[in-house]
């Protein structure tokens, strides 16, 4: 039996979904599956680019700098999805006073200059920009990078891909619009 002063799932705001954790506070996780089957296929692909290295084909050996450069960042990629996927912490926090990012460490809203939801030609994605200066309290370095591919392809410093988030980026930009729809660009 249904209480009558709940609102069904559907009438709910999108943002009223698993991700809230407790008032005001979201979590978001990578979907472990996909991050899984991306290991798996990445190993394998690294097993394979070694099995040519080893046993080259009847039309002539390939070149070994390329093979073992290629096992090399496939058993990197391999490794660095599993790692991700083992891991039980959420990919991304939010309340109101801070986010909390898996990869970049705790960082203030007064030090996010913005933070926007994107499209881009592989799948829609969601992303946060940090103040000029400003740098997040752990792996400085990496946030610079993407920073700067990212600046490149149009798209906010520290992105996340649909395809790689449980429920999506739609519910992490409903978050951020309920906690701070000021800095939406």
């Amino acid at each position: 039996m249904t209480d009558p002063d709940t609102p069904p799932e559907d009438d709910l705001p999108a943002f009223e979904h698993p991700a809230l954790v407790a008032p005001g506070v979201y979590e978001f996780h990578p979907h472990r599956p996909k991050l899984w089957i991306l290991c798996v296929a990445l190993g394998l692909a690294s097993a394979w680019l070694a099995s040519l290295a080893l046993a080259p084909p009847p039309s002539g050996p390939p070149d070994p700098a390329f093979l073992g450069l290629a096992v090399a960042l496939c058993a990197f990629a391999a490794w660095r999805s599993g790692r991700a996927a083992a891991d039980p912490r959420p990919l991304l926090r939010v309340d109101a006073d801070a986010l909390d990012d898996r990869a970049h460490g705790q960082v203030r809203w007064a030090d996010v200059e913005s933070w926007s939801e994107r499209r881009s030609l592989i799948s829609p994605a969601f992303g946060w920009t940090l103040k000029k200066g400003k740098q997040p309290p752990e792996n400085a370095n990496g946030y610079r990078i993407q920073s700067l591919l990212n600046r490149i392809a149009g798209m906010p410093g520290r992105s996340y891909r649909r395809k790689l988030i449980a429920g999506g980026v739609e519910p992490i930009a409903a978050a951020f619009r309920a906690l701070h729809p000021e800095l939406e660009r």
